[in-house]
């Protein structure tokens, strides 16, 4: 989550004039543990997270609802 924050915070701070004004980044994270039947479901995670964050207005971080407590 973190070092997904601080490239969204790069992004946006790098792009805020110029020709390339307005770019940003949304990502979904997700993390593995026990919990996770599998390597499609740690990236299925991932993906359903993302789209998350671009349906709550984008230039965010989502953690996907799947993480345990103890890992987020």
């Amino acid at each position: 989550m973190l070092f997904a924050e601080q490239v969204r915070l790069r992004i946006e701070q790098r792009f805020t004039s110029g020709a390339m004004a307005g770019i940003t980044a949304s990502f979904g994270v997700a993390g593995y543990s026990a919990e996770t039947p599998t390597s499609q479901s740690l990236v299925e995670a991932a993906d359903v997270a993302l789209y998350e964050s671009k349906h709550a207005g984008r230039n965010r971080v989502v953690l996907s609802s799947s993480v345990p407590l103890a890992l987020a």
